[in-house]
């Protein structure tokens, strides 16, 4: 199976629309069809991350196909605080906020957070 293929069966099995995992990443559709199609477009690493989180499949399956299209458990993310979930309103809903902007502004969004809390507690 090609990456295209990989790329195009991932956004399936997760019921999303090339539109919806565009809005995920922060792309276009049209760069979401053009990594699906058969010319030569690829994402990046970071999106290949993205993909693979937003439809939660293996990198490794879908960076080079080999291994499952499920993430290894010894490899994945281990949830904050023992549980994906947070604990109170207000993780709640600073957990909320993150997961609403795309996986590529997540850094910039954390790089942000960091920089408030040196200041405000140094």
């Amino acid at each position: 199976m090609n990456l295209p293929t990989r790329i195009r069966t991932a956004r399936r099995k997760a019921d999303l629309s090339q539109q919806a995992l565009a809005k995920c990443l922060d792309v276009s559709r049209g760069a979401v069809s053009n990594w699906e199609g058969n010319g030569q477009a690829r994402p990046s690493i970071d999106n290949l991350r993205g993909i693979a989180e937003v439809t939660k499949t293996s990198f490794d399956w879908l960076a080079t196909g080999r291994g499952s299209i499920m993430p290894d458990a010894s490899t994945a993310s281990a949830p904050i605080i023992g549980s994906p979930e947070a604990c109170d309103p207000m993780e709640t809903r600073l957990l909320n906020l993150f997961r609403s902007i795309s996986f590529n502004k997540r850094a910039r969004f954390l790089e942000a957070i960091t920089a408030m809390l040196v200041v405000m507690f140094d």
